[in-house]
């Protein structure tokens, strides 16, 4: 499984301000896609405005326009440094109250139930169980909660070959 845009999905855990890109006004940014109101601050707040000027250091050429607005961003971006944190954050969250699965002792990215173990890294999502409706079941929940793309059996994960053969009921991993 791939989750799409996963950095996007997670809601951020405190508030991060974002100058907006070359090209982008106010007027752009009050109408924003769709016709649907978009989030801009003017910013006027003392602690911002420490945060602000240590930017505006180090991207001079931005900085001037980013003056007269900024977004306030409710969701994670590709690119944030908090996004991966709050990516795993999220899943863990998920599969551990949503699903009743525990990590493993050995390995965080590892969860695991009675019957099924799924293993995730970063946007993958590799499900293990002897029940073909269990991982079935799995997949209907994790889709409910996230847009993911189905790719079928795995040939290869993490420069692993994979090779299944169902007739004589093996998996190699080399």
């Amino acid at each position: 499984m791939d989750v799409k845009t996963a950095f996007l999905h997670p809601k951020l855990d405190h508030e991060v301000f974002m100058a907006l890109p070359e090209g982008y006004s106010a007027a752009k940014t009050r109408t924003g896609h769709g016709g649907k109101e978009a989030t801009g601050r003017t910013l006027v707040n003392s602690e911002f405005k420490e945060d602000f000027n240590k930017f505006a250091r180090r991207h001079p050429q931005s900085s001037m326009q980013a003056k007269k607005l900024v977004w306030l961003l409710k969701k994670g971006l590709y690119g944030l440094k908090q996004a991966p944190r709050l990516w795993q954050k999220d899943v863990d969250e998920y599969l551990s109250y949503s699903l009743s699965l525990v990590h493993s002792d050995a390995d965080h990215s590892v969860f695991l139930g009675l019957d099924v173990a799924i293993l995730v890294y970063v946007d993958d999502i590799l499900i293990f169980s002897p029940s073909k409706d269990r991982v079935e079941e799995v997949t209907q929940a994790l889709h409910a909660n996230y847009s993911m793309t189905d790719i079928g059996e795995p040939e290869s994960f993490l420069g692993i070959r994979i090779v299944r053969d169902r007739k004589a009921r093996t998996i190699t991993i080399d």
